[in-house]
């Protein structure tokens, strides 16, 4: 990230797309160069294989339309742990590259953000670890919202007591003062919504229902 010439980024600015460890790059960018970013289907994972339900949002944002709905595209339902309606710009991606980027220059300021957050291939206790590490930086303290996306391949050993990731995220956030939505229908898989990065957003959630949409166009 330090290698990147953010001055020369930003006469150009554009949309990165990707997931994963592409979200490094994503808010370095947005936060430097004022870059948005499209936390969404790969050239080499998801595109070989596109799929209508996802794609057609996709273009929906990447062609500048405004108040797309952010809906289930695989037909899961996410549940609500916090009630509550938040708006804010949405910005976040991989919880551990999230994480990672503490403490540098390349984190964009989340205070009044909406954030978003998944991961692949983390036990619950390092689930954990990250998110006491955003809450001790007081990151879950200035934010306005949560959605949390799956977090895939996450079991904890058969033969190792442990909480479950369900039970780590209830203990987290149950009682919040902002929403907080789970189970979103976005990680690491193929049919996943398209989440924009730096887009303004409203989120709702609440007995009646959740629903998230944007508030302004990607670009």
């Amino acid at each position: 990230l330090d290698r990147i010439d953010y001055e020369a980024a930003a006469l150009r600015p554009g949309v990165l797309v990707g997931y994963s460890d592409v979200t490094a790059l994503q808010l370095a960018l947005y936060h430097r160069a004022r870059w948005r970013g499209l936390s969404g289907a790969m050239v080499a994972v998801e595109w070989p294989d596109p799929d209508e339900a996802w794609e057609t949002p996709f273009w929906k944002l990447l062609t500048g339309d405004s108040g797309v709905p952010l809906e289930s595209v695989d037909g899961s339902t996410p549940r609500c742990i916090a009630s509550g309606a938040a708006q804010g710009p949405l910005l976040g991606g991989n919880l551990a590259l999230v994480t990672r980027l503490l403490g540098t220059p390349f984190l964009p300021d989340l205070t009044g953000a909406i954030l978003f957050l998944e991961d692949v291939g983390e036990s619950p206790y390092r689930i954990d670890a990250m998110l006491a590490h955003l809450r001790l930086a007081g990151v879950l303290d200035r934010i306005s919202g949560l959605v949390l996306g799956a977090f895939t391949d996450s079991d904890p050993q058969p033969d190792r007591p442990s909480f479950s990731v369900e039970e780590v995220l209830e203990q987290y956030f149950s009682g919040s003062p902002y929403p907080v939505v789970a189970g979103w229908n976005y990680g690491h898989f193929p049919r996943k919504v398209p989440m924009p990065i730096g887009v303004p957003a409203q989120l709702d959630c609440s007995p009646a229902g959740i629903s998230l949409r944007t508030l302004g166009p990607l670009r």
